[in-house]
């Protein structure tokens, strides 16, 4: 009887084993389900966002390049996984294109940068970089992304070419919103009149000649500001 009784113990203590196997087992099984959901997930961020987005481990080597990276740069992720980022320099023409390279800093904000693409095209980038640490503050890897900012800084040059040819103008030049208070004046402006443009500052254009208020001639001035039309005439 008491080795029945020993053996009923031992057998249930071994059962109890088995469940509490069975149970992290289980557990186990659910972490890594989802884990492999959330790699699963962060790999589609990455390939439909639409910024450019690589990684880099703490050996500087490549480790994603998604598909706005090769959209944008004519390399292909197969190209790019597995360089370290001193290819990234020679291609792209910059010593620290990684954040690695940045010394101690742990982010780069809105960094422009000019970089020489696949087909040899020079394009303008703003890029930005955070690293990731462990528990323990010491780095892991790298999460960089870049905007090919080109065709703003294209526009930025050309606004900025038509601003300085606007206010260097030799004719007196004012700009209204729809309700005619004004905006704009230009140099032109202010030495024919006067007027420094902070006096005139959304200001109504009657400051000029406050009987025109009534007149016809503010009513087509109107009229032309409401229909986006052109207005010619004297004052």
């Amino acid at each position: 009887k008491e080795r029945d009784r020993l053996l009923t113990k031992h057998a249930h203590a071994l059962k109890e084993h088995v469940n509490e196997l069975k149970r992290h087992i289980e557990l186990r099984q659910s972490i890594e389900k989802d884990l492999q959901q959330a790699k699963e997930h962060a790999e589609l961020i990455h390939k439909v966002t639409p910024t450019a987005i690589f990684t880099v481990n703490k050996d500087k080597m490549i480790t994603l390049w998604n598909l706005k990276a090769e959209e944008l740069t004519g390399y292909a992720s197969s190209e790019i996984v597995g360089k370290t980022c001193s290819f990234l320099s020679k291609s792209l023409e910059s010593p620290n294109w990684c954040i690695f390279s940045q010394g101690e800093s742990d982010t780069v904000n809105s960094h422009e940068l000019e970089i020489t693409i696949k087909n040899g095209e020079k394009r303008t980038i703003l890029k930005n970089a955070v690293l990731l640490t462990d528990a323990n503050n010491a780095s892991m890897c790298a999460i960089e992304s870049f905007v090919d900012i080109t065709e703003r800084k294209k526009n930025e040059t050309e606004l900025l070419r038509l601003s300085r040819a606007v206010n260097q103008s030799p004719s007196i030049i004012i700009i209204s919103d729809l309700d005619g208070y004004i905006v704009y004046g230009n140099e032109r402006f202010t030495s024919r009149t006067g007027y420094a443009f902070e006096m005139i500052k959304k200001n109504k254009l009657t400051i000029f000649s406050p009987e025109i208020i009534a007149s016809e001639v503010y009513e087509k001035i109107k009229d032309a500001f409401k229909n986006g039309s052109e207005w010619k005439g004297e004052f």
